[in-house]
């Protein structure tokens, strides 16, 4: 049913938004590498050579994540290898490496309760989501069952209007046969003849309406009827 479709992919929508803000309180593993050079001339003799050339390579690695109540967390290494063909220079190459531990607090936006409320807004969106899915489903299936039923009765009502019909047949049959022997007059085939045909009227309008019937019922379950059968037939 396009409305049960409808509903689950509202679902589904709703789960991923959920899955994106929870993924904001999850860890995260960052790392950077930065290589830069550098050539200077020079003219003091204290520089150390006549174009000092300087390399440094800059690396950092380290996680992050954001708590439930907006603080940030972030912890780093960082290492730092400096290169250079100065004759002054005692290490080359120079290796520098540290730790950092930062901490961030927001005072307003984003402290406390409200750093959650883009996570139980997408909580409360999944929920909505699924009652409406669960309504949809309950709507459809009672939609389907009472389908059923109405084809069952009218299943029904075609088989009396068929046998009213035969009747009414045998009926004709029987006045034509009087009126040849003389028992009845013309008005009485002309009655029988009107009778037969508004019970074919009545029994073409039942097909018709069995037919819709069936198409409803064959729409809401999504099946149609096996092949060299034009419509369902409800037997229990």
């Amino acid at each position: 049913d396009p409305a049960v479709k409808e509903a689950r992919a509202g679902v589904v929508a709703a789960e991923g938004a959920l899955r994106r803000e929870k993924g904001t309180f999850d860890p995260e593993l960052f790392a950077g590498v930065l290589r830069t050079g550098e050539d200077s001339p020079s003219a003091s003799p204290f520089a150390g050579a006549d174009v000092l050339s300087t390399e440094q390579t800059l690396a950092a690695g380290g996680a992050r994540m954001k708590l439930r109540f907006g603080t940030e967390l972030s912890a780093s290494l960082n290492t730092a290898r400096t290169t250079t063909n100065s004759i002054f220079a005692l290490l080359d190459p120079e290796y520098d490496t540290f730790g950092a531990l930062n901490l961030r607090q927001p005072l307003l936006a984003g402290f406390g309760p409200s750093a959650r409320a883009s996570l139980s807004s997408a909580e409360r969106g999944l929920a909505s989501a699924q009652a409406r899915y669960q309504d949809a489903v309950m709507a459809t299936e009672e939609e389907t069952e009472a389908a059923y039923w109405d084809l069952y009765a009218q299943v029904r009502n075609f088989a009396v209007r068929t046998v009213i019909r035969d009747r009414a047949r045998i009926f004709q049959t029987e006045a034509e046969t009087r009126a040849a022997a003389g028992l009845v007059g013309p008005s009485a085939v002309a009655s029988a003849r009107v009778f037969l045909s508004d019970q074919e009227l009545l029994l073409l309008d039942s097909s018709e309406f069995l037919d819709r019937v069936s198409d409803r019922l064959a729409s809401l379950i999504g099946v149609r009827p096996e092949p060299g059968l034009s419509r369902f037939r409800a037997v229990d």
